[in-house]
């Protein structure tokens, strides 16, 4: 099996969302042009990063997969070039060399790598895992830093080798 795995950095690698809803807010919880805008323009080294916390070791975890040359691939989106390089540095100053590939601004994961049955997503935003599966691709929806097998044709366990144990999550089917 040569399965590839996609792994979203906001909210599965890295919490980011307390930062980044606390801006939301600002703009009265609204997505708008200049909410899109302050997205494009924000310093995500000093203003969202600097405060992030790593999500259940997922360093460790990224860096052992890397070492045992998975095919594993970080696929997050990004509104800038900026926020590309802040990400893609602070993974690197974290030491994981694993690829990251950005996601521009809103367009779906399923447009810039194209799913299917080999190539799983693991993401915080059901929507995403949703239209990942509905592009023939198997994707498990993170949330609560839990895993919850939306596809139930994945074999948990058997995709991602040692995974489950490496996260120490409680896995829900």
């Amino acid at each position: 099996m040569n399965e590839e795995i996609y792994i979203d950095f906001d909210g599965v690698i890295v919490d980011t969302q307390n930062k980044i809803d606390y801006y939301f807010s600002l703009f009265d919880n609204k997505i708008t042009p200049e909410w899109n805008e302050f997205l494009a323009n924000i310093n995500w080294k000093m203003d969202v990063l600097s405060e992030a916390k790593e999500i259940n070791n997922s360093f460790e975890i990224l860096k052992e997969l890397y070492k045992f040359k998975r095919n594993v691939y970080i696929l997050s989106r990004v509104f800038s070039l900026n926020e590309y390089r802040d990400k893609l540095e602070y993974l690197r100053d974290n030491g994981i060399y694993t690829n990251f590939i950005p996601t521009p601004g809103r367009k779906e994961k399923a447009q810039v790598i194209i799913p299917n049955k080999d190539k799983i997503l693991i993401d915080d935003s059901k929507s995403n895992v949703q239209n990942w599966i509905n592009n023939n691709g198997r994707g498990i929806y993170f949330v609560n830093s839990t895993i919850d097998l939306v596809d139930n044709d994945i074999d948990f366990k058997e995709c991602v080798d040692n995974l489950s144990f490496l996260l120490k999550k409680k896995i829900r089917v």
